[in-house]
Parts: structure tokens; sequence; C-alpha cells
């Protein structure tokens, strides 16, 4: 048994090596504990992303679960950036971090990969929202507030999430937490500023600026993606889909004001799970989340003290 668990290691390195290049004494940047990369022991594969995979790996140190997403060092203007996300990850933690993000351990680079090293947290939300159908609104107010929180904390911190889906919330329901995680795709920009090639975000919920390939306002379009995010979490799929005939539509009504969104989701029947959602309190945050016109969402600062949310 000794043997074949020895055997087993020794492929799960190769497969490693092969994948995520050789141990070969990339530059860490962490604790000097936790830089020390054979304390990680990779589990198995977790997904795909753009540049790279993201795999669950074993603390030895500490026996506990962490996730490393390795990326090729590849940079194509206005979509994601490895090493800036490992920048990002870093500069957060640094700063003390928030309970509402996941938090960064250690990450490496060198010439050909970025290796990024961070807690592990079981599920996202948009499996547990679409296998569901939607949770009640109580239950989406709870989660959209610490969504909202982590959001608020990086625009407070000059950065813009600029792909904000359900995909990229991380929850342990044990523990009852809700992280926001990749920051690939994230700025850095000063509030009020204008960014060009914005190319990120999930095309049903990035902004109509940024699918239009138009100047962007990088903390407007996070706030577009929020009102999306809602919409999912009350309903459990997305308001519109863009990749279908009559998509562009419902985008249209989508973006234009309480009334014509109250008309979409009547017309639609848009939740069967939960037939109350979404109450006329929702439709009325979403639809000002998601004003097609940037200047005419609510401000992230008052989005707190919305009746929905105070409910």
């Amino acid at each position: 048994m000794a043997a074949a668990m020895t055997q087993d290691r020794i492929l799960m390195e190769s497969h490693f090596n092969q994948a995520y290049g050789p141990r070969r004494n990339p530059s860490w940047t962490g604790s000097e504990a936790e830089n020390d990369q054979s304390r990680y022991r990779v589990q198995r594969k977790l997904h795909s992303t753009l540049f790279g995979d993201v795999v669950l790996a074993h603390d030895t140190v500490t026996g506990q679960k962490v996730v490393i997403k390795t990326s090729n060092q590849v940079r194509v203007e206005g979509t994601e950036n490895p090493r800036n996300e490992a920048i990002l990850m870093r500069k957060l933690q640094a700063d003390g971090g928030h309970v509402n993000l996941v938090k960064f351990i250690c990450s490496s680079e060198d010439e050909k990969q970025v290796r990024i090293v961070m807690e592990y947290l079981p599920d996202d939300l948009f499996k547990l929202v679409s296998e569901s159908g939607g949770v009640p609104e109580k239950t989406a107010r709870k989660l959209f507030m610490k969504i909202l929180a982590a959001v608020k904390y990086l625009h407070s911190k000059d950065i813009a999430h600029l792909d904000l889906s359900l995909e990229n919330v991380l929850v342990d329901h044990s523990r009852e937490e809700v992280k926001l995680c990749d920051f690939g795709a994230s700025k850095e920009a000063k509030h009020g500023q204008f960014l060009k090639n914005i190319l990120a975000g999930k095309i049903n919920c990035a902004s109509p600026e940024i699918l239009d390939g138009r100047k962007v306002e990088p903390f407007l379009a996070d706030v577009y993606s929020l009102g999306s995010i809602l919409f999912m979490l009350l309903c459990g799929h997305p308001l519109y889909d863009l990749e279908t005939g009559n998509g562009k539509v419902a985008m249209r009504y989508a973006t234009s004001g309480k009334k014509a969104l109250r008309q979409l989701i009547t017309a639609y029947g848009y939740n069967e799970a939960h037939p109350k959602n979404p109450s006329s309190d929702a439709i009325d945050l979403i639809a000002r989340l998601m004003a097609k016109n940037p200047s005419e969402r609510i401000p992230i600062s008052e989005i707190g003290n919305h009746p929905w949310l105070r409910g």
C-alpha cells in the first residue's frame, strides 16, 4: 500500500511538472515558510482558465487544502494579466485583506509562468444558484451584502474587479463564508478615469460599454455587473442571454429602467422556484444598478442604503 501511494505521488508530481513547469527556483513572494513550494502536494485539477489551470493541493505543514492557480506569462491587451493578478492580491493582503476576498498565501513566477497559492473554498455561487433555481430574497440579501462589501473594499483601494460574476464568488456553507476571487482582469485606476480596450467580463455580466468597445469607467462597470449578479441570485439564470436571437432585445429592456425591466420579467415569467422573486424593491435596485448610461447607475456608496437591502 505504501509503495502504491508513493508511486501515485511520484506520478502526480510528474504531472505537475509537465503542466506547470519543473520546480527550478522560481521567484517566490510570501512569508518564508509559506513560499516553500515543496510543502504543497497537488491533488487534482479543479478547472481551466484562459491562460492555465487551477488545481487543488494539500499544504503538508498546516494540513489545509489550498488552491494553486498557474497561468502562462501571456499578456493580451484588455484581457487578463496573470502577473498583475499576483501583484494585486499580494497588495490587498498586505493592506490587511478583507473577510470577503479570497486570501492570498504566496506567489511565484519564472520566465514562463505565474503561480498563485490561495485559500480553498469548496463551491461557487454559480453552481449553487443555478442548481437551486435562485434563492429566497432573504438569502439573496445576505449573499449580496457580502459581495457588495468586497467590491466596495476593492474600490476603496482604487481597484476595479471588471469580471464580477457568480462564478467568481466562492462559498463555504459550513463556515458561512462568501469570498470574491479571480483578479486577473482587475485594474488600478482613479475614480472617474476612463480606460480603453477593456475586453474583460462574462458576456451576460459585462456592461454595455465594455461589450460595445467604448471607453469604460471601470468602477461603474462593476456596478452594472452587481445588478446582473443580484438578478441571478434571485432567479437562478441570467437576465438575458446575448448568445440567443432575442438576447439584445432583452438587454435593451433590462437596461431601460424599472418599468421596462418589470415588463421583461413579467413577459418571461422568470422565477418558478421562488415565484415571489423578484420583489418591487429588488427590481428597482436591479434597474438602478444596470442603467445603460453609466452616469445614471446608483453610486456604490449608496447601494447599501437602498430599501431592498434595508428590508
